[in-house]
């Protein structure tokens, strides 16, 4: 026997302790805890918060905490949840794909699972080996719970594969990164047609293999022939609250206890119903237009068109048109205002949708090459 062997034989064990914390979306912590012990086919043993699984002399142990609990647990588990989106968010990647699914995925989070393992090591080897060893069912638990797990202080986010998703440097062991999603739920587009649902699926897989994550919470696209549009119903309730307002304002001003103000104030009132608000659909129109050029993200050009209305118009010609038309200017400002903003919406839109119909065609002779 060798000194060398002599000094292995006399080592002394001592217990390893180390930490990691499982972001994931599942929000049930008994439903959390009853897949952990599904996964290693575990007995239910009781009703609380944590799981402890043993394997000689080492054990790990899982404790969920919901950031709706009251409390201490529920006040950490929301700063932690917090404290993850925001440290990806600030993080100062290149990787601007990456970050942003990984930000989204924390975001969709709704439980912090901590977890604690521990073990007897007598030297450096044995602890590389058995946390080797107590890595391997916390990625699994990872990877079945389809969350995000962080080790120790690294401030590496990894996945269930033990991958790299983002670390402190803003590196990435990943080309791309696709979060998981919750199921949707079953009346989710319920009353959409079989064509608009297949061709959402087709899109969604092609992005996914292309490395693009679209969220499938978005709205899905109706042809022309599927699109319902308005029912009898509400357009009849739009016409008549438009009918009534031009109809009946001295009944309208009537509820604001005008009945027994002069008849010049009840004329002039009546007056600003009819004028100030006859524009008052082409108003819809633009407000409408408005949001939807925010929604394809060009927040410069809907800005724009808000400013030019609010501020150029509506100031403008409140300003302008008095000198001509006297106190009557300031109720045409409204109704012209309105008829030219719609003008630049008409527009607008229209070139959008065929800019829209030009990259959706060159997409898909993209896709059939």
């Amino acid at each position: 026997m060798g000194l060398l062997d002599k000094f292995k034989k006399n080592a002394v064990p001592e217990r390893v302790n180390g930490a990691a914390m499982l972001f994931c979306p599942l929000p049930d912590c008994r439903k959390i805890l009853e897949q952990i012990e599904e996964l290693f086919h575990m007995e239910h043993v009781n009703e609380g918060n944590n799981i402890t699984l043993r394997q000689g002399d080492m054990e790990i142990v899982f404790v969920a905490v919901s950031p709706e609990e009251e409390g201490e647990n529920g006040r950490y588990a929301r700063e932690q949840l917090q404290g993850a989106a925001g440290y990806v968010y600030q993080n100062e990647a290149p990787l601007l794909e990456i970050k942003r699914s990984l930000f989204y995925h924390l975001r969709q989070c709704k439980c912090l699972v901590q977890i604690g393992y521990s073990f007897d090591s007598a030297g450096p080897g044995e602890t590389k080996s058995k946390e080797k060893q107590i890595m391997a069912p916390i990625l699994t638990v990872t990877e079945t719970l389809q969350g995000v797990v962080t080790l120790g202080n690294s401030m590496a986010m990894l996945n269930g594969r033990g991958q790299v998703i983002l670390d402190k440097a803003g590196k990435s062991q990943l080309e791309d990164y696709m979060p998981s999603e919750l199921p949707l739920p079953e009346d989710w587009a319920k009353d959409a047609p079989p064509e608009s649902l297949e061709r959402r699926n087709r899109s969604m897989e092609l992005l996914r293999e292309k490395g693009i994550y679209v969220t499938p919470w978005l709205p899905l696209l109706w042809e022309k022939a599927e699109e319902p549009g308005r029912r009898v119903e509400e357009v009849c309730a739009r016409a008549a609250a438009l009918l009534i307002v031009e109809l009946f304002p001295r009944q309208l001003i009537g509820i604001f206890g005008a009945a027994n103000e002069s008849a010049y104030y009840t004329d002039y009132a009546i007056k600003c119903f009819r004028v100030y608000l006859c524009m008052m659909p082409l108003a819809a129109v633009n407000k409408g237009t408005f949001i939807y050029l925010q929604s394809l993200g060009k927040a410069f050009a809907s800005t724009a068109i808000s400013m030019v209305r609010e501020v150029l118009f509506g100031v403008g010609f409140a300003l302008l048109l008095p000198m001509q038309f006297g106190l009557d200017g300031v109720l045409y400002s409204m109704p012209v205002s309105d008829l030219l903003t719609f003008l630049i919406c008409l527009a607008v839109i229209v070139y959008t949708c065929r800019t829209l119909d030009f990259d959706c065609a060159n997409a898909q002779k993209l896709c059939e090459n």
